[in-house]
């Protein structure tokens, strides 16, 4: 008889590394420096005016991506 493993993951902690910090804002970052709500910009990810990625359990949006956004729908 095989011994069964556990079906959970060992707890660890959640950090963010420094490096994830310096190159992405989330949804609350992003609207304090717009100085909108944050459903707006969840609004805008969703219709595809700026550009973010579902991470574990929060949008995260590259610093970079955000400016040629905020830069095209300017123009």
């Amino acid at each position: 008889m095989t011994s069964k493993r556990p079906n959970h993951r060992p707890l660890k902690d959640l950090t963010t590394s420094k490096k994830l910090n310096d190159e992405f804002y989330t949804i609350n970052e992003v609207a304090d420096i717009l100085k909108v709500h944050h459903n707006t910009i969840r609004r805008a990810i969703k219709r595809g005016q700026i550009k973010a990625v579902f991470f574990g359990n929060k949008w995260l949006i590259n610093k970079d991506q955000l400016n040629k956004d905020l830069r095209r729908s300017n123009q």
